[in-house]
């Protein structure tokens, strides 16, 4: 019979760093993030670029704008990685990835929205959003690493 206990980093307020739940809040939290982020990013992008990115229904947006809207995907992603490993209070960069492959295979199954647009943008729909929600993680990561290091 052992008597080694499991142990859980907990912190001076006397609780442990996550949960489950919080695991599971932090996630969600990143993917609203993501979602109002990207919501937000691209009626800016539609009210600054009115002929890249038609409202109209049935209306293709032209490559210039699938661009920009790509290229929107990268700080809205880190932003929500970002979120989301803060929130998670523990393995950061794991949370991160979680959200990232959440996202990714909803990028992959919902393909065939992007019918009639460029592969291009369809394979960088389902991965931009990945490496740059992992990026988030690894900046959270690395903040957490340098405010322990200041302590």
């Amino acid at each position: 019979m052992s008597t080694e206990r499991s142990t859980t980093t907990v912190p001076a307020g006397g609780e442990p760093k996550g949960t489950p739940i919080r695991s599971v809040l932090a996630v969600v939290a990143g993917w609203i993030t993501l979602f109002v982020l990207g919501q937000l990013f691209l009626g800016v992008l539609a009210s600054m670029m009115p002929g890249d990115i038609p409202s109209t229904e049935g209306a293709q947006p032209t490559e210039r704008g699938l661009a920009m809207w790509l290229a929107g995907m990268l700080p809205n992603g880190i932003i929500a990685g970002l979120i989301t490993a803060r929130l998670a209070g523990w393995a950061p960069i794991a949370h991160a990835a979680v959200l990232g492959g959440i996202i990714g295979f909803f990028g992959m199954v919902s393909s065939d929205e992007a019918r009639g647009l460029p592969a291009w943008f369809a394979i960088g729909r389902a991965f931009m959003p990945v490496v740059s929600i992992v990026l988030g993680g690894i900046a959270a990561r690395a903040i957490e690493a340098r405010r322990g290091k200041r302590a």
